[in-house]
């Protein structure tokens, strides 16, 4: 009598390796021919462009801060622009900027960028706004320039007598030599003046005085003040 025997259950080992070496995926089964598979893919830049290449600001007294000028950053390329502003050259702290941008601009998008001149001294001043990134081509640039300028600033206190429709202002370069023609060409309504029109280095004299109702009879002088201008 034969008695049945069962099928005996055998296991294997199948091993896989699998090497990938830049764009070549290897793989192999036991002793058979390795599988190759090619890998392709497109990589993603950035560019950037600004909108202006060159800010001017003419003329800012010293030690005040202009009206802010703008510039817009576009990302042109497919992929993020990580970037970085700096000022370079030799005044470039007389240049501040604020903008929207962060550390990084998304494909196709833009962010504002606003710059500030504030002379720390007299006579041109100039920098360069420098936008490094990780973009491709060179980095993005504009130049700055302005030029600060010197003033004399005057306050008084407002005149008491009835009737006063303003205040002359006169000046002179000695003690008590200021000139018979005062430096605004109507009565001033305000109590403080600007006088631009200065000379670094100089000194110069003023006197005030108050304008009656018919915009011709003064009165008398005020207390001479003096101011000299600092050198650029």
């Amino acid at each position: 009598m034969k008695i049945p025997v069962p099928p005996r259950r055998q296991s294997t080992t199948i091993f896989v390796t699998a090497c990938a070496a830049f764009a070549l995926l290897s793989l192999s089964c036991g002793g058979g021919s390795p599988q190759a598979a090619s890998l392709s893919g497109t990589g993603t830049t950035s560019t950037v462009s600004l909108s202006a290449t060159s800010l001017s600001f003419g003329n800012q007294s010293v030690d005040t801060t202009s009206t802010a000028q703008t510039a817009t950053l576009t990302n042109t390329g497919a992929g993020a622009l990580s970037i970085s502003l700096t000022f370079t050259g030799i005044n470039a702290s007389d240049f501040g900027e604020t903008d929207t941008c962060g550390n990084f601009v998304a494909a196709g998008a833009q962010c504002m960028i606003a710059v500030m001149f504030t002379p720390s001294g007299g006579g041109v001043r100039t920098a360069t706004l420098s936008i490094a990134s990780n973009a491709t081509g060179n980095a993005a640039t504009a130049s700055l320039s302005g030029t600060g300028t010197h003033d004399v600033i005057l306050s008084w206190t407002a005149s008491a007598t009835a009737g006063v429709i303003g205040y002359n202002i006169y000046r002179g370069t000695t003690p008590g030599g200021e000139g018979p023609t005062p430096l605004n060409s109507t009565p001033i309504s305000d109590i403080t003046y600007i006088d631009e029109n200065v000379a670094a280095g100089a000194t110069f004299y003023y006197v005030i005085t108050a304008v009656a109702a018919d915009g011709v009879t003064e009165s008398a002088d005020s207390n001479e003040v003096s101011a000299t201008v600092p050198s650029p």
